[in-house]
């Protein structure tokens, strides 16, 4: 017998309490067919859950033969769903990508019952429904009435004492409910049904008990029991007498119970009990299960994705901090490497000479008025005031002694390895470049004289500072930094002194100003235009030679001649001095002839990832250039006279002191 003693229910949304069931007290009998009436609301579809475990009460209590169920464990409720109820839904709930066959086989999964026993008996139950001929289709080939005798199939293949149908007829026509219904009733000759409906015309044909539920209360009953202990024990005498025992419980409540881990079993209607177990599969069943997620791999594979949106998330974010964390960084390095932070031996501050507005001189004349007046009581209305920038400016000269700091740098105190790429030494020092064709005289191209001429001429030496514009330059001493903002077109990089690349813009292109200070163009064509636009000429342009292509090939073919500065001097013999024989032709050809020879190894430009170009086009020669220039340097005679001698002129042999007088 079941019962419920009591039974309340409430929803609580936002605040609003809806109570479901409220103080409903009702038993049914092992046998019979019950019917719940009610409007929606009432509370019928609670009352169905709460009978099959699908749902717990607020308060009241479950009795099952006698037994209170208040104490049941997750497991025992497990164990009362699988062996003890069957469910019939009205959407039928049946899974679309498997057949009627496995669909009804899948309520004994969690039996403990092997595969050829669990077939076998989801056979029988199809064929007591009327679908033997259907078990290999699937539920999308069926009619709603055939869906639905399916589900009553698996609602029965466990052998349930209870089964629990909410409205099995709702979704279907007249004529296939009045079939539905039919099956029920006869279910019912053998165990208790419980079926929720709204139509009272079925109940009141089919149902040997109606029970009407209004506003979660029980407002009418057309069989109820009136005792319902007196009721258990005739249903039991009753059993003894036909040989069909009612449910029969092992367990007892925990008050005064055995203790022991008995579970809820069920009588066979053969009249011997059978043992019932907790829900349990074995790992092959499961395995096999699994397999199902292939039949929907688009859904498979959503489900995945979206179980993994949280795990791309992350990477997502960690990989774009990383990115704008590297992006930083070489935008850091690009722009200290374009304006890299340079330190000379003196400084000052241009800032009072370059700003001459009217404000910075009423400021300065604003200053030396007050200081005039306070050495003088009376001011000359005549007197033009001066105010200080030069003085200013050169007091605020600051010397920096590059020797020590550069033993600093190259200590272990120093510590500012973490923060730099690299550190450039920069010397004094010019290469001698000449052109290495001396058939038509000595043709120096660096430093050069033509755009020394060019500088001073178009723009003022007070603005550049008498600085010239040259097409060599001095490779970074950081191969690495090299490599990581420029990419080597044809060759290689240079790895001896002797060694240069030629470097080219961005897009791989060269001005015809490199190539006339190269000598690839005529120099002295150049020479000729600087020298008409110098004089206020007509400039004769020369037309382009469009036949003129300057490749790779052709840039790897250049090479120079580096003579040291101090091969250009001769020693007087008669005088013990030094004389600058570059105005000698036949000197120069030979030194020239003689000299480095400096040789184009490789093409680079800038990279695409790089947001400057360490380099500028031209050609730029190896940091090992320079050192083995200052080792001819120290090395020669004409160097080793002047440090024995500091205090001569070796060029004029005269002290440096009478010099200066």
């Amino acid at each position: 017998m079941l019962q419920l003693e009591h039974i309340r229910k409430a929803y609580v949304t936002a605040g609003f309490t809806q109570v479901a069931l409220d103080d409903v007290s009702v038993a049914f009998r092992d046998n019979e067919f019950v019917a719940i009436l009610g409007t929606s609301g009432s509370g019928k579809t609670t009352m169905l859950n709460i009978l099959g475990g699908l749902d717990h009460a607020d308060a009241g209590d479950i009795i099952i033969n006698g037994i209170s169920t208040k104490h049941y464990s997750d497991k025992d409720w497990d164990t009362y769903r699988n062996h003890r109820i069957g469910f019939i839904f009205q959407s039928y709930n049946l899974i679309p990508h498997q057949t009627v066959l496995s669909n009804v086989e899948l309520a004994l999964t969690l039996s403990g019952i092997g595969r050829a026993e669990r077939r076998e008996r989801a056979r029988e139950a199809l064929v007591r429904v009327g679908l033997g001929d259907h078990i290999n289709k699937r539920p999308s080939q069926l009619s709603g009435g055939q869906m639905q005798r399916v589900a009553i199939a698996r609602a029965l293949v466990n052998d349930p004492d209870i089964v629990l149908a909410d409205e099995p007829t709702g979704a279907l026509d007249t004529e296939t409910g009045i079939q539905v219904m039919d099956i029920l009733k006869e279910i019912a000759d053998e165990r208790l049904v419980i079926m929720v409906t709204h139509n009272p015309d079925l109940a009141e044909q089919y149902a040997t008990r109606i029970v009407r539920l209004k506003d979660g209360r029980i407002v009418g009953d057309t069989d109820p029991i009136l005792d319902a202990a007196a009721q258990e024990t005739a249903d039991r005498a009753q059993g003894a007498a036909t040989g069909v025992l009612p449910v029969i419980s092992a367990r007892h409540a925990r008050e005064g119970g055995s203790g022991s881990d008995a579970t809820t079993g069920h009588a066979e209607r053969t009249g011997s009990d059978k043992d019932a177990h907790h829900a349990s599969m074995s790992f092959l069943t499961a395995l096999s299960l699994s397999f199902n997620l292939m039949s929907k791999k688009g859904r498979t594979f959503m489900t995945a994705f979206a179980g993994s949106i949280g795990i791309i998330g992350i990477a997502a974010i960690l990989a774009l901090s990383n990115g704008v964390n590297n992006y930083i960084a070489q935008t850091e390095e690009d722009a200290l490497s374009s304006y890299p932070l340079t330190i000379t031996k003196s400084s000052f501050d241009l800032t009072s000479m370059m700003v001459a507005s009217a404000a910075a001189g009423d400021e300065g004349a604003a200053e030396a008025a007050e200081a005039s007046a306070e050495a003088e009581a009376e001011q000359d209305e005549d007197v033009i005031n001066e105010y200080a920038i030069m003085s200013n400016m050169f007091a605020r000269v600051k010397n920096n002694d590059l020797a020590k700091f550069k033993e600093f740098l190259e200590s272990d105190r120093s510590g500012v390895e973490p923060y730099v790429n690299t550190i450039q030494y920069s010397y004094s020092l010019t290469p001698q470049i000449y052109a290495a064709d001396t058939s038509g005289g000595a043709v120096r191209l660096s430093p050069s004289r033509m755009s020394q001429t060019m500088t001073n001429g178009f723009s003022g030496s007070a603005f550049t500072g008498g600085t010239t514009t040259s097409s060599f330059q001095e490779l970074m001493d950081d191969q690495r930094l090299l490599e990581s903002q420029m990419d080597v077109v044809a060759g290689r990089w240079p790895e001896a002194y002797d060694e240069a690349v030629f470097v080219t813009t961005s897009n791989g292109a060269v001005s015809d100003y490199t190539l006339y200070s190269l000598g690839v163009h005529d120099i002295k064509v150049m020479d000729e235009m600087v020298t008409q636009a110098l004089n206020g000429s007509e400039v004769d342009v020369p037309a382009r030679d469009e036949s003129f292509r300057f490749t790779n090939e052709d840039a790897l073919k250049l090479h120079f001649k580096v003579v040291p500065a101090v091969y250009l001097y001769q020693k007087n013999a008669e005088q013990g001095t030094w004389t600058d024989m570059t105005g000698d032709k036949a000197f120069m050809k030979q030194v020239i002839d003689s000299a480095i020879d400096l040789k184009v190894v490789g093409v680079v430009r800038r990279s695409e990832d790089a947001a400057t170009s360490l380099l500028s086009e031209g050609v730029a020669y190896s940091p090992l250039l320079t050192r083995h220039l200052m080792e001819v340097s120290g090395s020669s005679q004409i160097v080793q006279e002047q440090l024995a001698h500091p205090e001569v002129d070796v060029f004029t042999g005269k002290t440096f002191e009478e010099l200066q007088d």
